[in-house]
């Protein structure tokens, strides 16, 4: 597995956990122990969560999310190279030339 392929990884599950329960690394001390009980924070205070986010529908639409901000990205950046492909550059300034 590729880096890339973590990163993808670790954005869905992070915007899964945030969209879904509002916070980041919540239980973490159940997994990695009572020391890293200090990565545990909450985001959002008050969230009552988003259900779908936590279940594996939520992971497809965030999924889904990121790939259509992906192409609105590249449409855009296509978009200005294509602007300043086009646009006319300044004439140059000639001195006088002496002979």
């Amino acid at each position: 597995m590729g880096l890339g392929y973590t990163l993808a990884l670790v954005a869905i599950g992070g915007c899964r956990e945030v969209l879904g329960s509002g916070t980041l690394f919540a239980h973490a001390s159940l997994l990695l122990g009572d020391s890293f009980a200090f990565l545990e924070m909450t985001l959002i205070s008050n969230y009552k969560g988003f259900l779908l986010m936590l279940l594996p529908p939520g992971g497809f639409l965030v999924l889904g999310f990121l790939l259509a901000g992906k192409r609105v990205l590249e449409r855009r950046r296509k978009q200005k190279v294509a602007e300043r492909a086009n646009a006319v550059p300044p004439k140059p300034k000639r001195s006088p030339s002496v002979a």
